[in-house]
């Protein structure tokens, strides 16, 4: 159906508002309906489909069985509500063994199943609506170690409500996906919630991208100009260390000086004190040697008066 389209971007293949949504669309049912309702919770125009028996109500696409889809695009996106009860899908890819490979997702499937034709996963669904992303190209890998070619059929069983369905070559982001494919849910939503909450954790990142960005589209002369402001930075800041250096190197041989001529002065009194002392010591040994002496001339003086006396008195 899109092999000769120029595949780029976004392609829906279903969309439930519009004149004809089921128009590349076929359908089977049987204990069930399938009709275009006004959902209350987003208030659009959903296509809900809904059976007492998943396997008997169903709509699948291209209508011929012997016709592919030809979608080249790896990513799968499916805006859905969830009913609280059975649902299951089944989406067809060929790979490079040219063996055509079905992925069947179920919420009631509790364990992975891999088959050679057949991989049957499960489907976890949050209450409300979900916009869900397959990555047909990681899935092939994992499961049969091939690579991913092209989308052939994708076939969508009761009980859920669709908004709408489409592929694209890469993940976007919210801002970059068209109006018509998104899913305006009210700000109490629980998927409102998180989306906002993944959006505020990833500003920062994409900011620190930007600046990054910026920084890398600057031209040569205003890479120059930075690195000779720069340089010249580090030069002023290089000398203004150099003349701190030298400063406090001047006051601590000031300092030093200072203190060694201190303590020669102090060194210097001491060696006066010291002789000093010593002087005072030898004048104290000397003093009585000399007292003594003068004692004992005296003495001997005394002596020969008195001799002198008597032998007057005895002539």
């Amino acid at each position: 159906m899109f092999r000769n389209v120029r595949q780029r971007g976004f392609i829906p293949i279903l969309q439930s508002f519009g004149s004809s949504p089921l128009e590349m669309w076929d359908s089977k049912v049987k204990y069930g309906w399938i009709r275009r309702v006004t959902d209350e919770q987003v208030r659009a125009l959903t296509l809900e489909l809904t059976s007492t028996n998943v396997s008997t109500c169903y709509i699948y696409c291209p209508k011929n069985p012997r016709t592919s889809l030809a979608i080249l695009m790896p990513i799968f996106v499916m805006i859905v509500k969830n009913m609280n009860r059975y649902f299951t899908l089944e989406i067809t890819v060929l790979d490079d063994r040219n063996v055509h490979r079905r992925f069947r997702l179920s919420n009631f499937q509790k364990v992975t199943q891999i088959q050679y034709f057949t991989t049957s996963m499960p489907l976890c669904l949050k209450s409300g609506w979900n916009e869900i992303y397959f990555d047909l190209s990681d899935l092939t890998r994992r499961a049969y170690n091939t690579n991913y070619v092209e989308t052939t059929r994708v076939q969508i069983h009761a009980n859920c409500r669709i908004r709408v369905l489409y592929f694209c070559d890469k993940l976007y982001e919210d801002k970059d996906i068209p109006q018509k494919l998104k899913m305006f849910l009210p700000t109490t939503h629980d998927a409102r919630k998180k989306k906002s909450e993944d959006e505020e954790k990833r500003e920062p990142e994409i900011k620190a991208e930007t600046d990054f960005e910026g920084e890398s589209e600057l031209s040569e002369e205003e890479a120059e100009e930075m690195f000779f402001g720069e340089s010249m930075q580090s030069m002023a800041e290089t000398m203004v260390n150099q003349e701190i250096e030298s400063e406090t190197a001047m006051a601590v041989e000031e300092r030093t000086s200072f203190v060694s001529g201190i303590v020669t002065e102090e060194e210097e009194d001491l060696s006066a004190e010291h002789e000093f002392e010593e002087k005072e010591e030898e004048s104290i040994k000397e003093t009585p040697e000399t007292d003594v002496q003068h004692s004992e001339a005296e003495a001997v003086e005394d002596n020969e008066e008195d001799e002198a006396e008597n032998e007057a008195l005895e002539g």
